[in-house]
């Protein structure tokens, strides 16, 4: 396994993963006032189909919401993941990655330049060690 790899795309994830779960917080609150604006039972409580048009409504929303809250739980835990990981690293090494991230690694090094002041090679050499080190804390190594 390319655990480098895999940790860059982690990191690239990350937002989107952040985004994900407020996403799913508010798609499953409007499940829950669907199904009270029903009268339908708040719980996974299996109904089966009448055929009425109402209670195949109640099904279907049921059924999205305990996709929903699966799908909820999985994001949250690799949210947490990345993270623990992350919070391991100081705060450079966390902007460092995540500038990373979100941009293009020539636009990354030139913004890091300017911020930190270093030098462009210098900044690649801080991304690989930073790198390494959320490798490290996020699976315990750097390579198979």
């Amino acid at each position: 396994m390319d655990w480098k790899s895999e940790c860059k795309r982690d990191l690239q994830d990350y937002p989107d993963i952040l985004f994900s779960i407020q996403s799913m917080e508010y798609e499953l609150k409007t499940l829950e006032d669907e199904l009270s604006s029903l009268g339908g039972a708040g719980d996974n409580t299996p109904v089966q189909s009448s055929g009425n048009k109402s209670e195949d409504r109640i099904l279907n929303i049921l059924s999205k919401k305990g996709e929903t809250e699966a799908a909820l739980r999985l994001a949250r835990r690799k949210e947490k993941v990345i993270r623990v990981a992350l919070n391991r690293l100081d705060k450079n090494q966390q902007e460092i990655l995540l500038t990373f991230s979100k941009m293009r690694a020539g636009s990354a090094v030139e913004t890091l330049s300017e911020k930190f002041g270093y030098e462009r090679t210098r900044i690649y050499e801080l991304y690989h060690i930073a790198l390494k080190r959320y490798c490290k804390c996020r699976y315990g190594s750097t390579e198979t």
